[in-house]
């Protein structure tokens, strides 16, 4: 699994439950099924840090 190389600044839970979005200070953002701990979708952010997300 990989995940964040850094602080995490903001995390959101899907309106069902099964995924959860991140974002943090490595400026990426990260979709995660909870289930399986499977990383779903990493999201690059080239100019500031990751701040907040939601659904």
């Amino acid at each position: 699994m990989r995940g964040h190389t850094g602080a995490v600044r903001d995390a959101a839970l899907s309106p069902d439950g099964k995924v959860l979005v991140s974002g943090g200070i490595d400026r990426r953002a990260l979709l995660w099924n909870l289930e399986t701990g499977e990383t779903l979708l990493e999201l690059d952010h080239e100019g500031a840090i990751v701040e907040s997300v939601a659904w």
